[in-house]
């Protein structure tokens, strides 16, 4: 009998990998140059000091590293802010199962809690307006 469920956030719980790419892809746009999938897919979950590396490696010494990287956050963050952040198909019927059978989860992220907090609440934030919209159209239909 499972006692209990342990998660990863990013990439299983939320669809980050493909909002970290698409803002990846926007940002290096401003200094001129593209990212292939092919360097997606090397910098996926690596350290920020090897990604870091990879920057430099893929795009010159002389890349702005930093100000990209902060490009990069900025984008994300006003994705997040705007569409929240894609929660993967089956999320909520899981932990609704999980809930309902009494058996105990937890989440791990590398992220710092403040950040996670913060991608929570905007996710949360859009998911209850979907919701009260859906509450909308039915309370009109017909």
């Amino acid at each position: 009998m499972i006692e209990a469920v342990l998660f990863d956030m990013d990439g299983i719980l939320i669809d980050s990998e493909r909002e970290y790419d698409k803002a990846m892809r926007e940002a290096i746009t401003r200094y001129g140059h593209i990212i292939t999938d092919e360097f997606l897919l090397r910098v996926r979950g690596i350290p920020v000091e090897a990604f870091k590396k990879s920057l430099k490696l893929e795009f010159g010494r002389d890349f702005p590293v930093e100000k990209f990287r902060n490009d990069f956050k900025s984008i994300v963050w006003q994705n997040i802010r705007q569409y929240g952040m894609p929660v993967k198909n089956g999320v909520y019927q899981l932990i609704q199962y999980l809930e309902v059978n009494n058996i105990r989860y937890a989440v791990a992220t590398i992220n710092n809690r403040a950040k996670t907090k913060k991608k929570k609440k905007e996710t949360n934030k859009k998911r209850q307006n979907k919701n009260k919209e859906y509450d909308k159209k039915i309370k009109h239909d017909k």
